[in-house]
């Protein structure tokens, strides 16, 4: 499901600060050029620029326009390749997790309420708490669903039974995507998200759970990450390279800078040297 525009706009500052970096670029090669006509300007005598220096403006625009554009590319596909990343990690978490389940007493659980009278509801509710706090902080739930009559329910939650967000066993999740649906059809794992739905927004991640026997589908684990911090990760990642982009344009501006200064430099030089031979013919002449 789409994000909020309030999501939008606070995930999206990078774009804007690529925007600003491009306007800031462009404000300073105007005032660079225009710096260097000013001086050519208060000169004794008019000076013309060479033929090669009017072409440098242009160049340099263009440069400075490149460097960021080739920073914005290479931003996005590092970054879409760290989403990747990112999620074939979360799929091998929720598959390593799943290996550790009790799936003999899972198979006990009626996915009902009345389960959380038993010994074997608490034993896998056991594991699913161990599971989150082994996990790193960015998992925020760990539950097992179920599927009957073509409607997904919960076998047990790791949330606290006082929780807002506590999913008692039989409670129907009436929010199933078609991954997680497709979970329990073709017994194969699936990274969904980012996903809304009444407990949040997320990224999550689904593993069937097989009878050893039979290898049959019994249930589902599902790990959950809060989105917000799923794409704060992500803009950490974009601020790396805003950061880059943002030194090798300064570092492009330098060199502008320094190429017309020396070029301005030059060009006194030439024009000096010019006169000064002017004047020494018409000594001459004189004489």
């Amino acid at each position: 499901m789409n994000p909020s525009w309030a999501e939008f706009l606070i995930g999206e500052w990078d774009y804007a600060a690529y925007l600003l970096l491009f306007f800031l670029l462009f404000l300073c090669t105007q005032i660079g050029w225009e710096r260097l006509r000013r001086r050519l300007d208060r000169l004794p005598w008019r000076v013309a620029l060479p033929r090669a220096s009017r072409w440098r403006r242009p160049i340099w625009t263009m440069v400075l326009i490149l460097v960021p554009l080739l920073g914005w590319m290479v931003m996005e596909g590092g970054t879409r390749h760290y989403n990747a990343d990112m999620r074939a990690s979360l799929m091998k978490r929720v598959e390593m997790a799943a290996l550790s389940l009790p799936i003999g007493d899972l198979q006990k659980l009626r996915g009902v309420p009345e389960d959380m009278e038993g010994e074997p509801y608490r034993r896998v509710v056991a594991r699913l708490v161990s599971i989150r706090i082994a996990a790193e902080a960015d998992i925020k739930n760990v539950y097992i669903m179920g599927c009957r009559d073509q409607q997904v329910f919960f076998y047990a939650d790791s949330e606290p039974a006082d929780s807002k967000q506590f999913a008692p066993p039989g409670c129907i999740y009436k929010e199933a995507t078609p991954g997680l649906l497709a979970a329990f059809q073709n017994g194969e794992g699936v990274v969904e998200g980012p996903l809304r739905d009444s407990y949040g927004t997320w990224e999550a991640g689904f593993f069937p759970l097989r009878d050893p026997a039979t290898q049959a589908v019994v249930g589902v684990l599902g790990m959950d990450i809060d989105n917000a911090r799923w794409e704060a990760m992500l803009a950490s990642y974009r601020k790396f390279f805003i950061v880059l982009t943002s030194l090798a344009s300064l570092i492009v501006l330098f060199l502008f800078y320094l190429t017309e200064w020396f070029g301005l430099t030059a060009t006194r030089l030439a024009e000096s040297e010019r006169r000064h031979r002017e004047l020494a013919t018409l000594q001459q002449a004189k004489q």
